[in-house]
């Protein structure tokens, strides 16, 4: 049962950040059930080409705060990249700068596969890489 009502104002602004325990609208009733069970969403913090990552934390113990990297689609080329991306995870030899990760969860009928991830705060790729950009010009 949502905690936030269905309709409303703030139960509209949540659904459209992706917050709480509204179904953001990429996410398909399977995937949301699935995960909705087990974190409690607190925001989107980006979107890409083939995922969108949301800022979480574990209901269950040890209640960690966790990035959850959800792919848009459940396609064969989509289900590529996932698998490409958990193997290079599960490697080994990363070096410590490297997200943490902890666990992979393959989408499997209509449900979009997604990673678990260490979540770290801060600023990001895009917004670091628009900063390179300004202080280069400034220097110019």
């Amino acid at each position: 049962m949502p905690l936030l009502p269905d309709s409303g104002k703030l139960g509209d602004i949540h659904e459209q950040l992706g917050i709480g325990e509204q179904k953001p609208d990429l996410l398909t009733d399977a995937t949301w059930a699935e995960i909705n069970a087990e974190f409690q969403l607190h925001g989107n913090k980006g979107r890409g080409g083939q995922a969108v990552v949301f800022q979480a934390k574990e209901r269950h113990p040890p209640h960690r705060g966790v990035a959850l990297k959800v792919y848009h689609e459940n396609t064969d080329t989509a289900r590529q990249q996932f698998e490409n991306e958990c193997r290079i995870l599960a490697s080994d030899r990363l070096p410590p700068e490297v997200v943490g990760y902890y666990r992979c969860v393959g989408g499997e009928g209509q449900r979009q596969p997604y990673l678990v991830l260490e979540f770290i705060d801060g600023t990001t790729l895009a917004v670091g890489q628009a900063g390179d950009v300004l202080e280069a010009a400034a220097r110019v």
